[in-house]
């Protein structure tokens, strides 16, 4: 009887290392996640403004080529 209490404690230890290992990875995600998702947004904006940039060289393109004609 008591081996098999011991076994089932160190079962038990056992699968709370591994819980623990879980937790830690999922934090782990988690915090990548939120650095993806940061980054996304940061991409985002620098595309809008990107946007804006090519939005006013092509103005000043169409001023250039109308002065050239």
């Amino acid at each position: 009887l008591e081996k098999g209490v011991k076994e089932v404690a160190g079962s038990a230890s056992q699968a709370a290392v591994s819980v623990r290992d879980i937790s830690d990875n999922i934090q782990g995600v988690r915090g990548v996640s939120k650095e993806t998702a940061t980054s996304a947004v940061n991409t985002n904006e620098a595309s809008m403004e990107l946007g804006k940039i090519a939005a006013t060289l092509s103005e000043i393109i169409q001023k250039f080529d109308n002065k050239q004609s």
